[in-house]
């Protein structure tokens, strides 16, 4: 993410779609090289698996990193890591509360930490504010 932030604030920044198709690729090789390492199946054999993963793409990704990358050089790094940090935990949150997604202790206390951490990050950012 700071590297991101770095190219995306620097006197000839790229693109915000050039800089998601990079980041997005490299990803995406790190991603395939985990899967052969763990030995795990990656065939998408139905008609559905390939639309949702189409869906999936375009609509939660490109337009959701776009819109990082376009703010993320107008913004302190405080800030956009304390959204990037909340953004997983609620994505959790509302598969919870829209999906009926089961949730063990586990789950639970992962969570607690996360948004635990993310309120004194907030917390320490105020009071140095106000300091």
């Amino acid at each position: 993410m700071l590297s991101l932030r770095h190219v995306q604030s620097s006197q000839t920044p790229l693109k915000a779609f050039a800089n998601l198709g990079v980041m997005s690729i490299l990803c995406a090789l790190l991603l395939y090289i985990h899967i052969l390492f763990i030995g795990q199946n990656i065939t998408l054999n139905t008609v559905q698996s390939w639309v949702s993963l189409l869906i999936l793409g375009i609509f939660c990704q490109v337009v959701g990193w776009v819109l990082i990358t376009q703010s993320m050089p107008n913004l302190p790094a405080s800030i956009v890591g304390v959204v990037l940090l909340l953004q997983p935990a609620l994505s959790m949150l509302w598969d919870i509360l829209f999906f009926d997604r089961p949730m063990g202790m586990v789950d639970f206390i992962g969570l607690s930490m996360v948004l635990i951490g993310v309120y004194l990050a907030t917390i320490k950012k105020k009071r140095s504010q106000l300091d």
